[in-house]
């Protein structure tokens, strides 16, 4: 960039100066010039600073010992805002959001996120700190604006994830990974809260419970949250309409656990035309290996198919989890023991001590252990004692199924071979991947700062849509020896450097950066702005912390 200023005469004498701050662009052999803002109004001193300014871009130290004029002020932090906007446009989110007010909020919420997971109040003040305004070309918005925006996301999830789905696909996938999850609340106000089996064991919390819809790549397609009560197998259906009505799919196999794909789930899936891969209980495993003539104990890495009418059923042992199995088996048996010990001692010691409620304690343990097939307590004939037996028929039946699951499947063979299955349901994992992303490390989706049905599902929807700037920022920086998160706070850190004339600001201009952020830059193809924007626009809060603080 260059200051461009040229002088005329007019017929009576009089001299006009123009100023043009311009950028000169080679396009192969011929330089085109493109004029990025008139500065013909600023004085001349402010001209003189300017074109000082450029010419010590790269060390803008040197500018201030020039001049008591010209001051060097610390900018705002544009690098992470930056980099995920262009992330955004490059996976179609900024298509899908679309450049009204709600759709530029949206963005902002999604970015936010990434950033700093908090409430809308915190994601207020964090645009101020972060450039959101004049990169994104916002206006002056507060929480309650980001709040109106979850209702307008809600409104419109499905135009969203419909824009996204053809963005993302020429033709139309075939497999697709569904899961279920939940996630706990702080109070019971939510209109979705209500009870029911919560996955993060906060015994007295009312929960949301959360699908999510995936393509074989563990990319979020859909998401959708159901009130707390809602069991998994009853959401199954909604999520194949939604495939093959939303997005027109005509052939579909969804992926799924035990708990969520059952016989009346397989009945509507296969009388529709579509496919499945789950798998069966533990406990149906030797039944079914049994009478198809095997013996459960040579089951091994290999995968047994099995096949019994329209079904087929893959049987495989991990060997990994098989020692795991085993060896916590043996510490649960083992910390029986030490607490039969334990009872007989104190026994011992207490004459008045009742043995049955002893008993009784080992017997509850057991129980929870679910030992109660293989270990056996009992009253020793004649003393105050409690002996234990082990079942080594029971033991070494249950050792037989050590890490064995079978899959079932109604895939033709012919099409889809045994290993693909497999790996196909292993696939499931991506999606715990997500939740596990989503829920407890970078994205953090509770606590749930907001009550209303439509807010509720807002919020998630951002999560899920941060979730997806979060995978293409892994395949980006994959080779780095660093995480996403610390990635994304390194970004924070590149700040503008402003430079003022006379007490106004003139020129917000981008530093050199260090090593590891141009890297980052570069993994993610994303060109390293020379200026950011000014903008005369400001964001507040309407709730001042200041106050309430004592």
């Amino acid at each position: 960039m260059h200051i461009d200023s040229s002088s005329t005469k007019s017929k009576d004498g009089q001299v006009y100066t123009r100023h043009l701050l311009r950028q000169s662009i080679r396009d192969g052999r011929k330089v085109n010039k493109r004029t990025i803002a008139n500065l013909s109004h600023c004085s001349p001193e402010e001209i003189v600073a300017i074109k000082l300014a450029l010419r010590n871009k790269h060390d803008l130290s040197q500018v201030g010992s020039l001049s008591k004029d010209v001051e060097v002020h610390q900018g705002t932090s544009f690098g992470a805002t930056y980099v995920l906007k262009n992330i955004a446009e490059r996976i179609g989110l900024v298509k899908a959001l679309g450049q009204t007010i709600d759709g530029k909020l949206a963005l902002w919420q999604v970015i936010a996120r990434l950033m700093n997971q908090g409430s809308r109040l915190s994601a207020v003040r964090l645009a101020e700190q972060q450039s959101a305004v004049p990169i994104l070309d916002m206006e002056a918005f507060n929480e309650d604006d980001l709040y109106s925006n979850l209702d307008w996301l809600s409104d419109h999830q499905a135009l969203i994830e419909q824009s996204l789905y053809e963005h993302r696909f020429s033709q139309h996938e075939e497999f697709f990974l569904y899961d279920i999850t939940s996630s706990y609340l702080e109070g019971t106000q939510n209109e979705l809260a209500s009870w029911g089996y919560n996955r993060d064991k906060k015994n007295g919390k009312m929960i949301i419970v959360v699908g999510l819809l995936c393509d074989q790549q563990g990319i979020p397609m859909s998401i959708e949250v159901f009130d707390g009560s809602t069991s998994d197998c009853t959401t199954v259906k909604a999520q194949m309409d939604k495939i093959a009505k939303r997005w027109g799919v005509g052939s579909i196999t969804l992926v799924g656990d035990k708990g969520m794909i059952q016989g009346p789930q397989i009945q509507e899936i296969t009388e529709a035309g579509h496919s499945f891969i789950t798998t069966i209980r533990k406990a149906a495993i030797e039944p079914l290996v049994v009478g198809a003539g095997y013996q459960t104990h040579l089951i091994d890495e290999d995968i047994l198919e099995i096949i019994e009418g329209d079904y087929r059923y893959l049987v495989r042992r991990n060997p990994v989890q098989a020692k795991e199995t085993s060896a916590n088996r043996k510490a649960l048996i083992s910390t029986i023991e030490y607490l039969i010990t334990k009872e007989n001692r104190y026994l011992e010691e207490h004459k008045k001590a009742t043995i049955a409620k002893s008993l009784d304690r080992v017997t509850k343990k057991i129980k929870k252990f679910k030992l109660e097939e293989i270990t056996k307590i009992a009253v020793k004939e004649g003393a105050r004692e409690l002996v234990i037996t082990i079942d080594p028929s029971a033991l070494d039946k249950a050792t037989h199924l050590d890490g064995c699951y079978a899959m079932k499947t109604n895939l033709k063979n012919e099409r889809f071979s045994k290993q693909l299955v497999h790996d196909k349901y292993k696939a499931l994992s991506l999606v715990e991947d997500a939740f596990r992303c989503s829920k407890t490390e970078l994205l953090e989706m509770r606590p749930i700062h907001v009550r209303l049905q439509k807010r509720t599902r807002g919020h998630v929807f951002v999560v899920m849509l941060a979730y997806l700037i979060v995978k293409e920022l892994e395949r980006c920086w994959k080779s780095l020896n660093m995480t996403t998160e610390e990635g994304l706070d390194t970004l924070r850190s590149y700040q503008t450097v402003d430079l003022h004339a006379k007490g106004r600001s003139v020129l917000k201009t981008v530093p050199r950066p260090n090593k590891v952020t141009k890297q980052l830059f570069d993994l993610a193809k994303v060109e390293i702005p020379n200026q950011i924007p000014s903008s005369d626009i400001h964001v507040d809060t309407r709730k001042k912390l200041g106050k309430d603080r004592k």
